[in-house]
């Protein structure tokens, strides 16, 4: 369900964005000086997590609200087959930031003697997790208007976190059970990897939001109507 001449064009659309550019090196700088185990965390996660939404932001829509997808599909190729090569596209520049990021971070621990062959499973590990966080976006604007997909995934995550601090404050107990729930409502975050239950996770949402993705875009209206 991946139309790879659709995931070519995409890698090219999305790699050549300057911001993303942009974000995929200040993660390979942040990387520098962090161990490949510690690279995607804290600031590097954060950084990893604005170069995803980047990504994801408007994918479909840019090209259903340009009238381009509509052209796309009149060829004999199945909305899944571009959905799938749209998503494909964007994680494969998100794959580059993230090899780019790994080098810059295995090199600095090969020059201090510190590397571990161990370290070799951050970087599949980690790609996984913004894959996942990525198929949420991209399903998200399957049904979407313009970047807004992005949007809606930070402000259902700010409106959650709010939402656990203000339960914790009247309630500790049922604060801590909303905390709890809340590393079940999205891709968890597998690294240091300790167990393998957070990657088991983060596949089913990469394929069930990929699954949810094309179901909303089969029920979507992609003829441009005037008004």
């Amino acid at each position: 369900m991946i139309s790879w001449p659709v995931a070519r064009a995409t890698f090219r659309e999305r790699g050549r964005s300057g911001l993303a550019l942009a974000l995929a090196a200040m993660l390979a700088v942040s990387s520098l000086r962090s161990p490949p185990g510690q690279a995607f965390q804290g600031f590097g996660q954060a950084l990893l997590i604005l170069f995803t939404l980047l990504l994801g932001a408007g994918l479909l829509a840019d090209e259903i609200e340009s009238g381009h997808a509509q052209l796309v599909l009149l060829r004999p190729l199945t909305r899944a087959d571009w959905y799938g090569g749209r998503f494909a596209g964007a994680a494969l520049v998100l794959l580059g930031g993230l090899v780019l990021a790994f080098a810059c971070s295995a090199g600095w621990s090969l020059a201090h003697g510190n590397f571990s062959a161990s370290e070799l499973l951050v970087l599949p590990v980690a790609f996984l997790w913004s894959a996942a966080w990525l198929s949420v976006v991209v399903a998200v604007g399957a049904a979407a208007r313009g970047w807004t997909n992005a949007g809606l995934v930070v402000v259902a995550g700010i409106g959650w976190a709010m939402l656990m601090g203000l339960t914790r404050l009247a309630s500790p107990e049922l604060g801590a059970l909303m905390v709890t729930a809340g590393k079940y409502l999205g891709p968890q975050q597998p690294l240091p990897i300790s167990q393998l239950e957070p990657i088991a996770y983060d596949l089913l949402w990469l394929f069930g939001a990929w699954l949810a993705g094309v179901l909303l875009l089969n029920r979507r209206e992609l003829a441009r109507r005037r008004t």
